[in-house]
């Protein structure tokens, strides 16, 4: 008998019915190889998410790409815990996940009306910004739950079907960032992206940031430079490479002018893809690279929404957060949905066809 896999697939981080980054998840993953895991990765093009255990303390999650295997994948990680929360109404709760990068938080909560909050500083090296937003010390313990839903006004709703309840808002925590040296040559950045040199934002550094796996953090002048930006990618691949990232984060102001909201796109190295409709990791490493330099006397969320994935035709929205304090930034996250497009029982003998799979490569 023919060993057959259920596959959900979840669409995460969507704006608009059309958009979102695509993932296939496996609940009971626990009997498969590594090496299966990625050939079903790379059957569907798609980073994958695969639950390969819970209990008390958490659940087991493994990530992959058609290429290799991923530390970490947030959207993913969205998909996963939504997935097992089922399709009822979602009360609140958390957990842990513990993944190749280490164990991450997570936590979720039923969706509420859309809020807006007011611009927040967040160390913007593109331009100055306004007052930061600081949160009640006594509650900065366990501010998961409670980070704010920042919709811009104007943006597309996703409709749901009829009697369907909206899915949980699900925030995964990342590591507090470390930072790299800033990149030495803008002319080989803008190169590698296609781009004239005047594209790069001027007085900002680009530069490796990691909350989990590391990103080239690219400031770009306009959103303009960031949707028509075609990448030489063996180049650029060589440039995040020799910087020891695993792909590049190009980012400018929203065209809206809210100095919290900005566009974006990535473009992963060795993935199987050029580029991904939205990318939770990069997102908070964003965060955390404009946060950088706060030092509030009391710690305080600053917040951003990143709208990504337009340029692929799959509009995508990330809200991410970095929490500074005295001593720098302590802790990162990024919150959002995902919602199930449809499910499939995946034949797993046939789709190997007998062949000795090589174990993949974990990143």
């Amino acid at each position: 008998m023919n060993l057959m896999v259920l596959v959900q697939h979840w669409s995460v981080f969507r704006r608009g019915p059309h958009g979102g980054n695509p993932c296939p998840v496996v609940t009971d993953a626990a009997g498969l190889r590594p090496a299966q895991m990625q050939a079903i990765a790379a059957y569907y093009g798609q980073e994958s998410a695969f639950l390969t255990g819970a209990g008390a303390s958490g659940i087991r999650l493994r990530y992959f790409v058609p290429l290799h295997e991923m530390r970490m994948c947030v959207h993913a990680t969205v998909a996963a815990i939504t997935a097992l929360l089922g399709s009822g109404p979602a009360a609140g709760g958390e957990t842990t996940a513990q993944t190749a990068s280490g164990d991450h938080r997570v936590s979720w909560r039923a969706a509420g009306p859309p809020e807006i909050t007011d611009p927040l500083e967040v160390a913007d090296p593109l331009e100055v910004a306004d007052p930061l937003e600081v949160a009640d010390p006594l509650e900065v313990a366990d501010p998961l739950g409670e980070l704010d839903r920042l919709e811009i006004p104007g943006s597309p709703e996703v409709p749901d079907p009829p009697n369907v309840p909206d899915p949980p808002e699900v925030t995964v925590e990342l590591q507090a960032p470390s930072f790299g040296p800033p990149a030495w040559d803008d002319d080989e950045t803008m190169a590698a992206l296609g781009l004239p040199e005047e594209s790069v934002a001027a007085a900002a550094p680009i530069r490796p940031v990691s909350v989990a796996r590391p990103k080239l953090i690219v400031p770009l002048s306009d959103a303009g430079a960031v949707h028509t930006a075609r990448p030489d990618l063996p180049a650029l691949w060589a440039l995040c490479r020799r910087l020891d990232t695993t792909g590049a984060y190009i980012f400018a102001p929203h065209p809206d002018g809210r100095r919290d909201h900005f566009v974006a796109r990535q473009f992963p190295v060795d993935a199987g893809y050029p580029e991904d409709p939205a990318t939770g990791v990069a997102a908070a490493a964003l965060a955390a690279y404009l946060a950088d330099g706060l030092y509030p006397g009391q710690p305080a969320w600053a917040r951003i929404t990143i709208d990504q994935g337009g340029a692929m035709g799959r509009p995508s929205r990330l809200r991410a957060a970095a929490l500074a304090g005295p001593g720098g930034i302590m802790r990162t996250s990024v919150t959002g949905q995902a919602v199930r497009t449809g499910q499939e029982e995946l034949d797993l003998d046939a789709l190997t066809r007998g062949r000795d799979l090589p174990e993949p490569e974990l990143r």
